[in-house]
């Protein structure tokens, strides 16, 4: 009897361990599974009408080349697109809502600061991450635990513009006329903090409405303060009519501005001519460029803008990866506690109609 006893613990407790190891073993290929290939659900948000549809577009290719590697290597993601129509404002919230709440996207990408901030709100109720693709500043990287930058520094920007005005440039009193606006605020503070600490003055600063397209009372006040030199960040396109307005008015002096886009640059033409500025770059990338000339059938137009997008969903792939089952856990694994890439910007000077690198 006892021996009889004796054999069916040994069973059962065989039976246990086997259970066990079948249960867990069962979860770890599950989880595994979900980490390489379970499908996601992705929301883009971008200016694919209006005046910054050019940028918009450029970005979508860079997603569809991103989604079409990603499912070489046994992905499934599926991207829904949300066109804000160069409106930061009702139209994002619109979308947000829509991608969020109808679509039950996993994850929602979109590019500017501007973007970002109307719909922060509505991303950290869901529980959804965000992840903005051009711009990273304090403003996003304190939004809070579901939002994330894989862009670049709005601060090291200005503070490079900073240094090269006073060291370089040599410049002494500067005036500044900016926007109402997050990165505009963000730059503008960086840019005095530094620029003051180097011993150079303020002579002037007027903050407008991002809607202003008429500069020249601005420039008029301007000009009758004493400065070396104007530093203007500006969102566009309207950068383009201060530009054009402040050489109407005579206003010959050296311009500082940051994110000059081209299509600013050949609207002003001659206006823009030597205007220095701190802008988003990506290194030559051979292989991306095949990429896409392979996938679309064309050479790739501005290989900056088309690696936000394929950057973009390289970093979503990274993110499931370090945790299969919290993109936002992975974000944070991916990121660290900036909550951003964090890149730096380099300096450019507008030569013959074209951004000419000139940092040393």
């Amino acid at each position: 009897m006892n021996k009889t006893k004796h054999i069916f613990a040994i069973i059962f407790l065989l039976l246990i361990v086997g259970l066990i190891y079948y249960f867990k073993g069962g979860y770890t290929a599950v989880k595994e599974n979900r980490s390489a290939n379970t499908g996601l659900k992705v929301g883009v948000i971008l200016p694919l009408s209006g005046d910054l549809a050019q940028l918009g577009e450029e970005v979508q290719k860079g997603i569809e080349l991103g989604v079409e590697e990603a499912r070489k290597n046994g992905y499934k993601i599926d991207v829904i697109y949300g066109d804000d129509k160069s409106n930061f404002g009702a139209d994002s919230v619109s979308e947000a809502n829509k991608l969020i709440h109808i679509n039950k996207v996993d994850v929602v990408l979109t590019l500017f600061a501007e973007e970002a901030k109307p719909i922060i709100p509505i991303v950290s109720k869901s529980r959804v991450p965000l992840l903005v693709l051009w711009d990273s500043n304090r403003f996003i990287t304190e939004a809070g635990p579901y939002v994330f930058s894989n862009g670049f520094s709005t601060e090291k920007a200005a503070i490079k513009m900073a240094d090269y005005a006073f060291n370089e440039l040599e410049k002494r009193k500067i005036a500044i006329v900016g926007h109402i606006d997050p990165w505009v605020e963000i730059a503008v503070e960086s840019f005095k903090k530094q620029f003051i600490g180097h011993g150079g003055q303020i002579t002037f600063e007027e903050i407008v409405p991002v809607t202003t397209d008429d500069y020249r009372t601005t420039i008029t006040k301007l000009k009758q303060t004493d400065f070396d030199a104007v530093y203007f960040p500006l969102i566009p396109p309207s950068t383009a009519q201060f530009l054009i307005q402040a050489k109407q008015l005579g206003i010959n002096t050296t311009l500082l501005t940051g994110d000059l886009i081209p299509s600013v640059v050949d609207e002003a033409k001659t206006s823009a001519e030597n205007v220095y500025t701190t802008n988003i770059f990506t290194d030559e990338d051979d292989a991306l460029n095949q990429k896409y000339k392979d996938f679309f059938g064309t050479e790739i137009g501005d290989s900056t803008l088309v690696s936000f997008g394929y950057d973009g969903i390289d970093s979503i792939i990274k993110a499931k990866n370090k945790d299969s089952e919290s993109l936002a856990t992975g974000f944070l694994l991916l990121y660290g506690k900036k909550h951003s890439a964090d890149k730096e910007e380099r300096l450019y000077q507008v030569q013959k109609g074209e951004q000419v690198l000139i940092e040393k």
